[in-house]
């Protein structure tokens, strides 16, 4: 990910045993300017949301179908019913 002159590299993973105050330090044995940064980058929060807003529509896009369908197999069962009883009548 770059930011202006900047480029951010996410290679570690902190995983805290329990919840509390930590200390990091961060060391770089090369020469070269060096900035280090804490959080995700910006791509994994907008991935996020779009996930969730996929979501937000798709579930209820996939109730809807389910519905239809029942309602039309539901239709076309009573419609077949009705024959059959209109003949043996």
């Amino acid at each position: 990910m770059s930011a202006g002159d900047a480029v951010w590299e996410q290679f570690l993973v902190i995983n805290a045993p329990a919840k509390g105050d930590y200390q990091l330090t961060c060391v770089n044995q090369e020469d070269a300017t060096v900035r280090y940064g804490v959080g995700r980058d910006s791509y994994s929060v907008v991935n996020g949301v779009a996930d969730g807003l996929i979501a937000l529509v798709a579930l209820p896009g996939a109730g809807l179908l389910a519905a239809i369908a029942g309602t039309i197999v539901v239709l076309v069962r009573r419609s077949g019913a009705r024959k059959r009883l209109a003949v043996s009548g």
